[in-house]
């Protein structure tokens, strides 16, 4: 592999003070070498492996995030090692309180190491010692049942799971249980295209009002459950969908999901206690909400992404669920933020989505930021699907939270032309910061026609130009707490939060093409 410097300045995924890279260079007792970032000193080492080992200072460094790195020699790497496996106090606690989770759910968080296991690398790789070389891997879990801990979907067994009282759920006994359903969507059937899709619309967001065409994804009603149900088989110039909150009569998780939810939290919070840097705060039951889902035969959501930890149980019917790994974010024609279509995408285009086909008892785990679509019913039964899903907070959500809870470094005094070019300039820092491309910013823009637009006016000239560069790259700092995958669509949102929240709608298209053509 060689030095491994570039590699280890954009990880970012240490699970502890150190993380480990390797490189062939042999060092000490002639055993392989590797760069560990301490994060506890001052001084960063450079991995040339040149003797003797050069050091700088951090300030000079381009990436910030990492405070120093030493040559170890892997014969001295037990001395250093702090990772997933350390099998430490921390890891003997969690190995305790995940003992009484059912089985399909600790297989989320590998608590034994792989053979050859050395130390954790980025993005989820592991530096492997293979015997006569010591190689930076992907690490492909013995069991890839909903591997949590590696951001990889996959069906899991329902049986394994505490969702007994789920599987008695039918038609029927859902109709007795809620006999009334609000913002049920309709939508015609198409006379071109077997399935519908239907698509999450905000039409009160931000740019909702400005935008030069109002959009309407479906209608919204209230029905009676029976009396939709009736529907789904007999109506044949509608379809309709439905989801709402699994709660019982208190307002809270429905007692039959209750169970699910607890494991599903405890589990999550396994996986990223040990996933993040720094540690995470502990998912609580807040942000666990239980979801139900009712859809005609071939009906089914168009493809989006969401934030968080998903499982899915299908109690009737079936359902196909399409899926695209993170790294297909930017290929998407997804609009920003304040848009109605907010993280849907607005057209859908040819991509190699990979296949889960849910019947009755059957579950799936399913990544923060895989972008996935549904269809119902598309078996020869064409019954009506009943679905529940559990969403729990990710890393991903903490970090947004962060970034959107971060002061900006602009006066509210400054005039229109001033703020222009204080945001292009905070902004271009940013992204350049968290080497995510402006050309996707302007691309997710460039689905929004707004109904006025005006020209920029990014000439001036301020004193706190370095001050704002500063401030834009050490925001960017924080997405280092998520894998490289996550980071492109977590900085987007921000981008288009400071767009929408400084600047009038109408000139940031213009102000987007002065981020593009800007240099910093």
């Amino acid at each position: 592999m060689g030095a491994a410097n570039g590699v280890a300045a954009d990880s970012g995924v240490a699970a502890s003070p150190w993380s480990y890279l390797a490189c062939e260079t042999p060092c000490c007792d002639q055993e392989h070498s590797f760069l560990v970032e301490n994060r506890n000193a001052a001084r960063l080492g450079l991995s040339n492996f040149e003797p003797p080992h050069a050091e700088m200072d951090i300030k000079d460094f381009k990436s910030k995030g990492f405070t120093r790195m030493e040559i170890v020699c892997a014969s001295e790497l037990d001395t250093y090692r702090i990772n997933r496996w350390a099998k430490d106090e921390s890891d003997a606690e969690l190995a305790k309180q995940m003992e009484g989770l059912p089985p399909a759910l600790t297989s989320m968080m590998a608590l034994a190491p792989p053979e050859g296991y050395l130390a954790d690398g980025p993005d989820g790789q592991l530096v492997r010692d293979f015997g006569d070389t010591t190689e930076l891997v992907d690490y492909d879990a013995p069991n890839r049942q909903a591997s949590t801990a590696l951001g990889v979907p996959g069906a899991i067994n329902v049986s394994q799971l505490p969702a007994a009282a789920l599987l008695h759920w039918t038609p029927r006994s859902l109709a007795e249980k809620a006999p009334i359903l609000k913002d049920v969507w309709v939508k015609n059937r198409s006379a071109t295209e077997i399935s519908t899709r239907f698509t999450y619309c905000v039409p009160s967001r931000t740019l909702g009002p400005l935008l030069r065409e109002k959009l309407i994804s479906h209608e919204v009603m209230q029905i009676g459950t029976e009396e939709m149900l009736k529907a789904c088989i007999q109506d044949t110039k509608k379809r309709y969908f439905y989801s709402g909150l699994a709660e019982g009569a208190d307002g809270l998780v429905h007692s039959d999901a209750k169970k699910l939810v607890e494991s599903f939290l405890r589990a999550v919070e396994g996986v990223r206690s040990k996933a993040t840097t720094p540690p995470a705060s502990p998912a609580s039951t807040s942000e666990a909400r239980a979801n139900v889902w009712i859809s005609c035969p071939f009906t089914g959501a168009s493809t989006h992404y969401d934030m968080g930890y998903n499982i899915v149980l299908q109690l009737f019917g079936t359902k196909t669920f399409e899926l695209l790994p993170p790294e297909a974010f930017v290929e998407l024609n997804i609009p920003p933020t304040g848009h109605p279509f907010a993280r849907q995408v607005m057209k859908e285009g040819r991509h190699n989505f990979s296949r889960f086909h849910l019947k009755r008892g059957d579950a799936l785990y399913v990544p923060p930021l895989w972008a996935h679509r549904t269809t119902t019913g598309e078996g020869a039964e064409q019954e009506v699907s009943i679905s529940l899903n559990i969403f729990i907070g990710s890393a991903a959500e903490d970090v947004a939270e962060q970034l959107n809870a971060l002061a900006l470094p602009f006066e509210a005094s400054w005039p229109s032309n001033t703020m222009q070019f204080a945001v292009a300039l905070y902004l271009k820092a940013f992204l350049d910061e968290a080497q995510v491309d402006a050309r996707y910013l302007a691309a997710r823009w460039a689905l929004v026609e707004l109904k006025e637009e005006l020209p920029a006016n990014c000439t001036a000239v301020i004193p706190q130009s370095e001050s704002i560069l500063k401030r834009g790259r050490d925001a960017a700092l924080l997405l280092q707490a998520l894998p490289r995958k996550h980071r492109a669509p977590i900085a987007l949102d921000y981008a288009d939060d400071v767009l929408l929240g400084v600047l009038e709608a109408k000139v940031i298209h213009s102000v987007i093409r002065e981020i593009l053509g800007r240099k910093t």
